[in-house]
Formats: structure tokens, sequence, C-alpha cells
């Protein structure tokens, strides 16, 4: 990916950078979950265009997070268990693979927003089994 990316010209580069502008929505939704004096335990996003917005948003366990999830998109999501905090990458079963493909290099942005924490990839099809690839970590 880093070798494809540096044979790139400069303009198709600059196309690739993501602008803190574009994840406005996962920096501040992060801050809240982080927070001690915000009830937020979870958020989801997408990207739409070149920007991570806000999908949904939980005080709740983790079903809220898990039914967040659909099977026709690419989302990126962060919580926190147990004073512990984690990143996550779910792409749905409907997805085709340019865009499953494309899912890794937009991870970036977002992952990079939401630092301190642990990063988990939900398998495509797999998203009950969230809390099953949390535990190891708690």
């Amino acid at each position: 990916m880093a070798e494809s990316f540096r044979a790139l010209g400069a303009g198709a580069k600059t196309g690739m950078l993501t602008g803190a502008e574009s994840t406005r929505a996962v920096c501040e939704a992060w801050a809240r979950i982080r927070s001690d004096s915000d009830n937020l335990v979870w958020a989801v996003f997408t990207v739409v265009g070149k920007d991570y917005v806000l999908v949904s948003e939980g005080t709740d366990d983790l079903e809220g997070f898990s039914k967040a999830l659909t099977e026709d998109g690419v989302f990126f999501g962060g919580l926190r268990v147990s004073n512990k905090f984690f990143r996550v990458l779910y792409v749905g079963t409907e997805v085709g693979v340019i865009k499953k493909n494309k899912a890794m290099l937009q991870k970036t942005a977002p992952f990079n927003a939401m630092e301190g924490s642990i990063e988990i990839h939900i398998p495509t099809g797999e998203k009950h089994s969230l809390i099953n690839l949390i535990r190891p970590h708690l």
C-alpha cells in the first residue's frame, strides 16, 4: 500500500490526504467518549464524500452499537468498555470488493483521530461477535 502511495503523482497524493475538517465529527464524539463527565460510550461513523460523518451514538450497551452497523456500508466506530477504549472497523456483507479494499485506506483518518485506543476489525457478517473480540483486551 505504501509503495503504491509513493508511486502516485503529487496531485493524486493531495487528493488522498484527509484534512482536520473531514474528521471533525470523529474528534468531537471521541472527546465525549473519553470524557468522564459525558455518558456517551460509543459512536459510529461512515464516509460521505471526503467527510467522516456521525451515523449513530449511544449511552447504552454494545447492542445499540451493533445495530448501527448495517450490511450495506463501511463503518468506523469508537467505544468505551470497562474504561478501555476501542476503535472499530466493520464492512458489511453487501459491500463490494473495491469498496472493502478502500475501507482499509479510509480507516487511517478516523483511527488517527481516536488516540489511545485498541484497534478491532470485526469480520464481515460477524458484528454480533463484537464483545468476543473485545473480551481478551479487558
